[in-house]
Parts: C-alpha cells; sequence; structure tokens
C-alpha cells in the first residue's frame, strides 16, 4: 500500500510541554542519583555509629567491672581503718594513754567503800609516780594481806557468835514452848480451882454469900468463866460480897464484871483491889450503880489482915445490915500497870526448879534461863518485886457483920 503520510509536526504548545517534561526528567534523574549517594553515605554513618555504640558498650562493661573493684577496695580499707582504729584504742587503755596521746593514771571505779577505805587509789597514783614501785606493791600487798587476817579473825567471832545465837534461839524456842503449856495448865488449874470452891459454896444453903477469890491469879477469862458458872448455878440473888483483890484482872474484864454486877442483884461489895484496871474501867462500874470507894474502908480488910473469925461469926449471925437494902460499893485502891516483863529472878529460880521437877530433859531452858539472867541476855525490864503465889487453898465465908 501507500506509504503512510509523515507526521504532522506538533504544535508549538505541546513542542514546549515536551522540552519541559524532558528537562524535569533529566532534573529528577539527576535528584536520583544524589539521593543514592547520600543513601550510601548515611549507611556508611550508620555503620560507624554502630562501632561506636559497640565501643561505648565495652567501655561501660570495662568501668563497671572497675567500679565493682574500686568498692570492694574501699570496703576493705574500711575494716582495715576499723581494725587499725580497734588496735590503736587497745594500744592506749594498754599504755594507759587518752585520745590525744597522753598518759593517764590507772585508777578503780567501783562502788565498794573498801577502794575508798584501803585508799588504793591513792596508792595506784603514787606507785605510779614512783620510778621503782616495785617496794610500793610489796608494802600494800602486806598491809592488805594483813586486813584480810584480821577481817577472817573477826569473820570467825563473828560466826561463832551466830552460832551460839542459834542455839540460844533454839534454846529459848524450847523453853516459850515449854512456858506455854505451863500457862495452858495454869489456866486449866485455875478453872478447876474457880468451879471447885463455887460447887462447895452452892452446896451449903445460905441466905447470904460471899466469894472469896483472892490472890488467885484470876483474868479475864476467869472473871467471865465466873459469871458463867453463877448464871448456870442461878445463885445470884444470894450473893452479897465477890471478893477478887490481889489478881490479875485488867481493863479487857470490864464486860465480863459489868455482867457479873448485872447477874448478883444482891451484890454489896465488890473488892477488885490491886488489880490492873484503869480509870475508864472503874467509871464504867460507877456508871452501873456502883458506889467506887478509893481507899479501903472500915470493912475492907487487906491481904495479911482477914480475919476468918470474924467472917464465920458474921456469916452464922446474918447480921440485920445485910437485910437492908443499899448501893453497890466497888474497892479500886491500889491498882498497878500490867507489865509483860513482871518477872523477878525468884520467879525465875521457881521456875527452873519446876522445870526441872517437871521435865527433867529440859536442859535448854535451863541453858536459856542462865543466858538470860546474864550480862549477854536482853531483859529490858526493870527489876520488879515478887508477884504474889496463888493460894494452895481457899477459904469460904460468910460477908462481914
Amino acid at each position: 500500500g501507500p506509504p503512510p503520510p509523515p507526521p504532522r509536526p506538533p504544535p508549538r504548545r505541546i513542542r514546549g510541554d515536551i522540552c519541559r517534561l524532558e528537562r524535569d526528567g533529566a532534573f529528577a534523574e539527576k535528584l536520583i542519583a544524589g539521593n543514592e549517594l547520600d543513601a550510601m553515605a548515611l549507611r556508611l554513618e550508620l555503620r560507624r555509629m554502630e562501632e561506636n555504640v559497640r565501643a561505648a558498650e565495652r567501655s561501660r562493661e570495662s568501668l563497671r567491672a572497675e567500679r565493682r573493684a574500686l568498692l570492694e577496695r574501699r570496703a576493705i580499707a574500711k575494716s582495715e581503718k576499723a581494725a587499725t582504729l580497734d588496735e590503736l584504742q587497745e594500744l592506749r587503755r594498754e599504755d594507759g594513754m587518752d585520745d590525744l596521746g597522753r598518759v593517764q593514771p590507772i585508777l578503780i571505779e567501783s562502788e565498794s567503800p573498801l577502794v575508798e577505805r584501803l585508799g588504793i587509789n591513792e596508792f595506784l597514783l603514787e606507785a605510779q609516780l614512783a620510778r621503782k614501785p616495785v617496794p610500793l606493791l610489796v608494802s600494800k600487798i602486806s598491809e592488805l594481806l594483813g586486813s584480810v587476817a584480821d577481817t577472817d579473825d573477826e569473820a570467825e567471832k563473828r560466826l561463832s557468835a551466830i552460832e551460839h545465837s542459834e542455839r540460844m534461839l533454839s534454846a529459848l524456842r524450847q523453853r516459850n514452848l515449854y512456858l506455854q503449856e505451863r500457862a495452858r495448865r495454869d489456866r486449866t488449874w485455875r478453872t478447876r480451882l474457880l468451879r471447885r470452891i463455887l460447887s462447895d459454896e452452892f452446896a451449903v444453903e445460905r441466905p447470904y454469900r460471899a466469894l472469896r477469890l483472892e490472890r488467885l491469879g484470876l483474868g479475864c477469862d476467869d472473871v467471865e468463866e465466873l459469871r458463867r458458872l453463877i448464871e448456870a448455878a442461878r445463885q445470884g440473888d444470894s450473893i452479897r460480897e465477890i471478893r477478887l483483890q490481889d489478881n490479875e484482872i485488867d481493863t479487857g474484864a470490864i464486860a465480863s464484871l459489868l455482867g457479873l454486877v448485872a447477874g448478883c442483884p444482891s451484890l454489896r461489895r465488890l473488892d477488885l483491889r490491886r488489880n490492873c484496871l484503869d480509870r475508864t474501867a472503874t467509871e464504867a462500874l460507877a456508871d452501873s450503880g456502883g458506889v467506887l470507894v478509893e481507899g479501903g474502908g472500915a470493912n475492907a480488910s487487906d491481904a495479911g489482915g482477914d480475919s476468918d473469925a470474924s467472917d464465920a461469926s458474921g456469916n452464922e449471925s446474918g447480921s440485920s445490915t445485910d437485910d437492908e437494902p443499899g448501893a453497890l460499893a466497888v474497892l479500886v485502891a491500889g491498882q498497878r500497870q500490867r507489865s509483860e516483863h513482871d518477872c523477878s529472878d525468884a520467879d525465875v529460880e521457881e521456875g527452873r526448879e519446876d522445870a526441872d521437877d517437871d521435865n527433867d530433859d529440859d536442859h535448854c531452858g535451863v541453858e536459856a534461863d542462865i543466858f538470860l539472867a546474864s550480862l549477854s541476855g536482853f531483859n529490858p525490864a526493870p527489876p520488879q518485886p515478887p508477884s504474889p503465889t496463888p493460894r494452895a487453898r481457899y477459904e469460904l465465908g460468910r460477908p462481914e457483920s
């Protein structure tokens, strides 16, 4: 066929666009080539930085190892420093030096008074200042040995004294048990004697009765027992007189005495001379209706001046003065103070003889009595006159006329 027609030339505008596009393509190709160069440079820089990072890590590990080594050396140095300071302090104490290196004297710090009494610290100062302290040491040791020997002798004496005191204490305990038993038997004897006296008196029919209970050593319990026996026998209306002088009745028996007075409406005379009553007890008796008589009175007979014949004649005759009503006369003269140590040498000898008769094996009690009688014994009470012994017999009679 026929050849194609030649291409028509593009218009001018299109030719301008094509030229511009060609220039832009060439510029883009140049930019691409430049960017590839930059990428290569960046890859090289990245490789170099990675090598630097690995080198920094190796350096950091080495620095860490070095730091650990330094810390270990520091700890070792601290321990060596503490050990050195302790050793230095020990050397200073051994040499008697202070923190500044000055020599200090060796002294003993103690709360015991022996350090001051024996002058130990003064001796240590003197010995440390002396050029030759050995003679001073020998002298002080000799002095201390002498003091120890004297103290040992004194301790032996004190030990023997303690042993002797323990023996005396054991003896006194044995004696106390014996005296307690004796006191119990004495109380039993007084109670039986009181019952015997009242039973014999109440066995005889009499219009008026007089109970003579003087010098029997009666106490508070005995007065209460007397009141109970009279009340049990129902003989209170027939009792005109009760003699209780020279006994051991004290203020503790005031309730029993008031009960005794109330249980004996016919009572005209109550003799309480030479007992242990105080002013309170006598005032209580006066308040109960009695008339206190401080002196002996006309009809008041003393302990040694009682007349049995006059009592018998008065009891048999039944004088008219007893039939007449009158006030209760309470004789309270000669009251004394009770003493816990009311004991004389005669009483001690009497108790020792009774102990030998009643109990031959009571050698400890006799030894205790001998010890108490010596200068080593303790006897704080002043000597007292012998107390009257209980009567071995009793007498009964009617009131005096």
